[in-house]
This record gives C-alpha cells, sequence and structure tokens, in this order.
C-alpha cells in the first residue's frame, strides 16, 4: 500500500542494534511510506557505520543524525526534535513497529482538532522467535485525556498510568516539552514529565486503531531509577529527592497555565499533584510490595535481590503470597495456558481454525501469513475488544498482517 505524503515525520533513536533499526526501517519501505525519517544514532563506530551503509541503499526519505557514544538519550532526543520541519511527529523504539495506517488516521484527526495536542491509538506487546510472533497483551488502552481541565487531565493520566510517550504531537508542543525534560537526569521523571507536560497543554486523543506494537525485549544494561517500585524498594530517599525537583517542574509549569490559575492556588494544585503522585506510586508497588522490601532490607539483601522481591510481591496477587497452595496452582494453570497457546501459535492446523473468512474467536488466535505464524491470547483479545466492538477482528487482522510484513523484512536482511 502506498500511502499520502503528510505533514509528518517519524523519529528513530538507535543505539546498536543495527538489525532492528535495520528491520524497522526496511518494513516502513515496504510499507511504501511517504513521511520522512529521522535516525538519531549515537552507536559505537561498526554499528553506526552499519547503519550509514544501510540506509544509503533505502528509498526512504531519512535524516540520519549520527551523535557521539556518550550522548545521553535525553539530549538526542531533544537534539533530534529541534531538527523535525513538520508539524507533526512521534517517536519509535528502533525494536518496535509503527503502522502507517494509523499514522495518517491521528494526523487527521489532529488536523481536525486544533484542541488536542496529540493522538495516538492502542499498542499490542509481542515477541518473536524466528519466524513466530506472539502477541500476549495491549497494555496501551486507556481512554483519551479530553478532560477540559489540564489538572484533572493529569489526575485522570496517573489514575492508571500509561505512558504518552509514543504518541503523535504537534512539533512545537514537543519541542517545548522537551525543552523542560531534558534537564531530568533519570528516566522515570523524564518519561512521566514527558506524558504530564503534553497532557497539560491539551488534549491527547486515544483513536480506535491498533497503532504500534511494543517488542517483549530486556532494556539495555542495568537500568536504574526507571520505574516507582524499582526505585522506591531500593533508594526511598532518591526517589523523594528526585520527586521533589520533578514536583516545582511540574508545578511552575501549571501555575503558569490561565485554566489553572484561575480556579486553583498555587497550595491547592501542589497537594492535588502530591496525592496524585502518592497514588500512582501506591497503585505500582501495593502494600505487599512494601512489606517485601521492608523484609528484604531487614534481611540486608542486595539492591537486586530487594527490587525482585518487591517487583514480585507488587505484580502476584496477595492471595497467591499468603497461600502457597493457591500460588503453586496458579503457576501450574498460567503454565498450561501459556503452553496452549504456543501450541495454537506452532501448529494452528491442530485447532482447525484460523484468522480470517469472517472468523473470530475470543480465546486466542493463530494466523499463517506468508513470512511468519502469528498467535495471540486471550488478553489482547478481550482488551481490543473492550476498547471498541470493531476491533474484535479487524484489530486482529491488523497485528497479524502488520506483523507478517515486519516479518518479510526481518528475515531478508
Amino acid at each position: 500500500m502506498t500511502h499520502a505524503r503528510i505533514n509528518y515525520t517519524l523519529v528513530i533513536p538507535t543505539y546498536n542494534r543495527h538489525a532492528w533499526l535495520a528491520a524497522l526501517l526496511t518494513y516502513l519501505e515496504r510499507m511504501r511510506v511517504k513521511f520522512p525519517v529521522l535516525v538519531l544514532d549515537s552507536s559505537d563506530m561498526e554499528d553506526a557505520d552499519k547503519n550509514r551503509s544501510m540506509i544509503a541503499g533505502l528509498s526512504l526519505h531519512v535524516d540520519y543524525r549520527p551523535y557521539p557514544s556518550t550522548t545521553a538519550f535525553r539530549q538526542k532526543l531533544y537534539d533530534g526534535l529541534m531538527n523535525v520541519e513538520t508539524r507533526y511527529c512521534s517517536l519509535c523504539a528502533d525494536d518496535d513497529i509503527i503502522i502507517p495506517d494509523a499514522i495518517d488516521k491521528c494526523v487527521e484527526h489532529l488536523e481536525r482538532h486544533p484542541d488536542h495536542v496529540g493522538a495516538q491509538g492502542l499498542y499490542f506487546a509481542f515477541s518473536e522467535s524466528e519466524r513466530r510472533y506472539f502477541v500476549d497483551d495491549v497494555p496501551y488502552d486507556y481512554l483519551s485525556l479530553d478532560h477540559e481541565n489540564a489538572i484533572e487531565r493529569i489526575a485522570f493520566l496517573f489514575k492508571d498510568y500509561q505512558s504518552n510517550f509514543y504518541a503523535i504531537y504537534r512539533t512545537e508542543v514537543q519541542r517545548r516539552v522537551f525543552s523542560i525534560i531534558v534537564r531530568q537526569e533519570n528516566s522515570l521523571f523524564f518519561e512521566i514529565m514527558q506524558s504530564a507536560l503534553t497532557s497539560a497543554m491539551g488534549k491527547v486523543r486515544r483513536i480506535p486503531v491498533v497503532y504500534a506494537g511494543r517488542r517483549r525485549s530486556p532494556s539495555a544494561g542495568n537500568p536504574t531509577c526507571w520505574h516507582p517500585v524499582e526505585w522506591l524498594a531500593a533508594d526511598p530517599e532518591g526517589l523523594l529527592g528526585a520527586y521533589a525537583k520533578y514536583r516545582n517542574e511540574l508545578l511552575e509549569f501549571l501555575s503558569a497555565l490561565p485554566e489553572v490559575a484561575q480556579g486553583y492556588s498555587r497550595a491547592e494544585v501542589g497537594r492535588i499533584l502530591d496525592l496524585v503522585h502518592v497514588r500512582y506510586v501506591f497503585a505500582s508497588i501495593k502494600e505487599q510490595g512494601l512489606s517485601a522490601a521492608i523484609s528484604a532490607h531487614l534481611a540486608r539483601k542486595d539492591r537486586v535481590e530487594t527490587v525482585a522481591e518487591a517487583f514480585k510481591a507488587s505484580v502476584l496477587p496477595a492471595s497467591a503470597i499468603e497461600s502457597p497452595v493457591r500460588y503453586f496452582a496458579r503457576c501450574v494453570l498460567l503454565r498450561a495456558r501459556h503452553v496452549a497457546s504456543r501450541l495454537r501459535l506452532m501448529y494452528p492446523a491442530l485447532w482447525g481454525k484460523r484468522l480470517g473468512g469472517g472468523r473470530t474467536f475470543q480465546d486466542q488466535f493463530a494466523w499463517q501469513g506468508e513470512h511468519c505464524i502469528v498467535g495471540g491470547n486471550g488478553a489482547a483479545i478481550k482488551k481490543l475488544q473492550a476498547f471498541d466492538a470493531n476491533l474484535l477482528e479487524t484489530g486482529q487482522l491488523v497485528i497479524c498482517h502488520t506483523l507478517d510484513a515486519y516479518a518479510a523484512a526481518r528475515h531478508t536482511l
């Protein structure tokens, strides 16, 4: 499919992941996109040379910008956004996938709604093994941030937090936001301040389309200060100090907005921010996560063990932690479901069903494409259907065809 030229730029930061960058750009070329792509590359010399050579062989409109390998991620993004020349832009990790049809719809929405600063669809999470892909969740699916007041939008954002980092934004909005968040020196508040500031500047729409795929891949190195559970469990004093800096900058920004200043005093805005963020952190770590962290510190365990135990306790339900028998039974059940899902993915003919021809099924799906096999579980399908009934089948088809196109690019390199 050939896509019309739109006033939009896709920004891709990359660091020492040539194979994934090559797959993403080759996929975009196969999709015949017309929008420019800005690649921000801080890879070491070997990967950077491979990237330059690969990009030179593409017909895509790629603006390649190299950076020293020591360049901070936040600084690289800030500099890249300053060089975007289109009205709209979005970020995409080099190991993820963006869907061109959804980009078109998001840009069209922003063109028609000047009170919206950003737009996005639903994101699916996937893993890859050779020519098999498995979709296990739709992790970004909350409703639009469409409240009239900036404070209300921020409160809703952190009620069940999902990052807005990869939405499509008006370029001037992203530039203003990154000029502020570039001063944040840790991953957690760099990310959540971007979501908070964009939400404060205007509405962010969630369009009922499948928008992007997020790969289940480990982060580079051993990151710290990236998640409230990890940070609070290991270094609560450090988290509180970093929060104070973040809070003051966010408070200054909000207090200067006319819609906020007319309705709330500075002290009231501060109290609301504190309560909103306490709720966000507590919802992340829960009481059992705090208890696990306290127990780990009393036992004088190291940071890695403390964080691992806090994460485990935060994710598992209290009943599973309190009852070893119920916990074991739950693990067996989850394992059985996982095995069944994998078998459906590996041997779809055994089930006698295949996505297409008007068929849908509630629990799982398996799809034999031209270039790969795609499977998914009930969690992903139910979230698609819950957001919009039309996505029950169309969403699955978009995911399957997208991964099939990506597999073709990935396995021809």
